[in-house]
């Protein structure tokens, strides 16, 4: 496993790669689907990237409700 000192020293060093920001921060949707190996395990899975869009569709509203709800709770609490 490569160690954060590593890491950073390559970000110093300029050698970024396209996928080095993940290392900072979770990438985004779209960041995602640029990348060939979630393409390449979504074809092992018999699923294609609109059907991960419609998945993270689903779950954001499922979640939508529930944050609602912890809203709404602070702002009774206050």
């Amino acid at each position: 496993m490569i160690e954060q000192r590593a890491v950073l020293k390559l970000l110093s060093e300029g050698s970024v790669t396209e996928t080095t920001p993940w290392i900072l921060g979770e990438p985004t949707i779209e960041e995602l689907l640029r990348d060939p190996l979630v393409h390449a395990v979504l074809r092992r899975d018999g699923l294609n990237p609109q059907d991960l869009l419609q998945a993270v569709s689903l779950g954001r509203g499922r979640l939508a409700p529930a944050a609602l709800m912890e809203v709404a709770r602070a702002s009774d609490a206050a």
